[in-house]
């Protein structure tokens, strides 16, 4: 390793922790968010936010989880479309078509930064967010 690459290295891992702040801002202690991408959303589960791997293996088990938190009135979180995909046909509820985008000076609509909830999600669940891509 060189210079440069320690430089780059670090210049990485900074911007890795900006992200996952500025994904994790806006979601609330409590809430379920289904995810596969579990490593870019670790100030939220330092916060109390549960974070689940969204995966094919884990499907059933994480459109279980997400219909158990929604039944318990807690927010529900889909990371991503694929984390949508996955959970989809082991849900019982709609999931909202809107994209909620936490908001990011640093990186705008990166799709990092993009999560969906459910249809009828109490509007708690969308405060913090943006409803549409940061211009």
């Amino acid at each position: 390793i060189n210079i440069y690459e320690e430089v780059v290295h670090e210049r990485t891992r900074a911007e890795q922790r900006a992200m996952a702040i500025d994904a994790s801002a806006p979601i609330p202690e409590g809430s379920l968010v289904l995810t596969p991408l579990q490593t870019s959303l670790i100030p939220a589960e330092q916060r109390g936010v549960f974070v689940m791997a969204s995966a094919e293996r884990f499907a059933e088990d994480g459109g279980a989880a997400a219909m158990a938190f929604k039944a318990a009135g807690r927010c529900v979180y889909f990371h991503n479309p694929l984390a949508v995909e996955v959970a989809g046909p082991y849900l019982t509820a709609p999931v909202a078509p809107e994209t909620l985008w936490a908001p990011s000076p640093l990186f705008g609509d990166d799709p990092r930064l993009a999560f969906y909830t459910f249809a009828d999600a109490p509007e708690r669940c969308r405060v913090g967010f943006l409803l549409s891509r940061p211009l």
